[in-house]
């Protein structure tokens, strides 16, 4: 019985400490692996913002480009005379360019003039003789008030359906030109759906610049329309704009959003291949023409496998392997010293029983 207990009292001085041991090496394991995750965490938030940062000054940078385009079309039309300007002047400016090279993303420039519902017939039976095409008016709803006709665009094969379009008769395109001509500085619509293409529904916009005839700017705005000439403007569409902007990655879900306009409804959407982490996600808000825009981004799997991140559950194992083999030398070690004190206490038993039989 007592070399029982001994026993049991021997396995308890090694089993008890590695027991002990082994529950610190869990907890440890579990807190670096916690670690990790909050590391991995943070380092695909900050990834995620930066993207969603660099996107956004990608697309104010693309779209101040468009603006130089318009103060060239501008240019064009003061340097010949607002009442000599005609198509031969938008076709020789457009080919003094190099549209595509210069302003990727734009579906062309072209002219907007203001028309007075009086002068309308004279105005379009000028356009029809000049015009290398067929000119009609069209337009989205009748209306009373000035006519905003699309004259000139170019290249014209791009845009053939848009010649002729009264934008007075669309309220969100009128509203912005009234805003233009009143504040004579360059202003976007909302998301549209462009003439030249109906395929993709509010994902077109019209950046218009008002053109006033030279030394007629009024300094109150409300005199300003009354002086106004037209518009330079230029058609855009968001898939091509950011088809021109390598700033997206392919492993994160984009939304564009108007602020105003539709803030829940993104006017452009760009999937990944498989499911996205919802939870994962960033994003940037930007005034862009007197829009209010925001870039949302939401990452996917294969954009998290592309930080190629430590894994918190090899963290975890790889921890709680040192833990064990910590334990193993420990234990062993006092194993080793518990041979060694059971070894001297025989000894000294033994020298016992020989100093007493002597």
């Amino acid at each position: 019985m007592a070399w029982l207990r001994r026993k049991l009292r021997e396995v308890a001085e090694i089993l008890l400490p590695a027991l002990a041991l082994a529950a610190i090496a869990f907890y440890l394991s579990g807190y670096l692996k916690h670690q990790q995750e909050q590391q991995n965490q943070q380092r695909i938030q900050q990834s995620l913002e930066a993207k969603a940062n660099q996107l956004a000054q990608a697309i104010v940078e693309k779209m101040t480009i468009y603006q130089y385009g318009l103060r060239g079309v501008r240019g064009s039309v003061l340097s010949a005379g607002v009442d000599n300007f005609g198509y031969s002047n938008m076709l020789a400016y457009s080919q003094s360019r190099d549209l595509t090279a210069e302003f990727p993303g734009a579906r062309g420039f072209g002219i907007i003039r203001k028309v007075a519902p009086a002068d309308a017939a004279g105005f379009l039976q000028k356009a029809e003789a000049e015009s290398p095409m067929p000119f009609l008016l069209r337009q989205h709803a009748p209306h009373s008030h000035d006519l905003l006709v699309i004259q000139y665009i170019e290249p014209l094969a791009d845009n053939e359906e848009a010649v002729g379009f009264d934008i007075a008769s669309e309220p969100a395109r009128y509203q912005t030109a009234l805003k233009a001509a009143t504040e004579n500085k360059a202003v976007l619509t909302e998301p549209v759906t462009l003439i030249q293409a109906q395929n993709k529904k509010s994902q077109g916009f019209l950046l218009l610049m008002p053109i006033y005839p030279p030394g007629a700017l009024a300094e109150q705005p409300e005199q300003r329309y009354q002086q106004l000439f037209g518009f330079a403007y230029a058609p855009l569409l968001i898939d091509e704009i950011l088809s021109s902007i390598h700033t997206a990655d392919e492993g994160i879900q984009l939304e564009v959003v108007d602020r105003v306009a539709a803030p829940e409804q993104p006017f452009f959407v760009r999937s990944v291949a498989g499911s996205v982490l919802s939870e994962l996600h960033a994003e940037a808000e930007f005034t862009l023409f007197s829009r209010n825009w925001q870039v949302r981004l939401v990452a996917s799997q294969a954009f998290i496998d592309q930080l190629e991140l430590q894994s918190p559950q090899r963290i975890f194992y790889s921890a709680l392997s040192i833990g064990a083999l910590v334990i193993l030398i420990i234990s062993s070690f006092q194993l080793a010293l518990i041979r060694r004190l059971q070894l001297a206490r025989h000894r000294a038993v033994l020298a016992a029983i020989v100093e007493n039989a002597n």
